[in-house]
């Protein structure tokens, strides 16, 4: 798992991932650049599954649940 963080400032991203104590990688989109090949995040929280050839295989935009979470990784696992 990867974050990316669309926050203001670096001081935020780290504030809420110690505050969370989260332990994964975090990256942080400082500029507003939209030609860079990411997709454009359109609201947050968003999700991007990646396939196992490294391509965005579904997005999910909102929360989701534990249940919904594992279902989409097994499913993407088996394909």
């Amino acid at each position: 798992m990867i974050a990316l963080s669309v926050d203001d400032g670096v001081e935020e991203v780290h504030a809420f991932m110690a505050k969370k104590q989260y332990r994964f990688p975090v990256a942080w989109r400082f500029d507003k650049q939209e030609d860079d090949d990411f997709p454009t995040v359109r609201s947050t929280p968003m999700t991007y599954f990646v396939d196992k050839r490294g391509k965005v295989a579904l997005e999910h935009i909102g929360r989701m649940s534990e249940e919904f979470l594992k279902q989409t990784v097994e499913s993407l696992q088996r394909r």
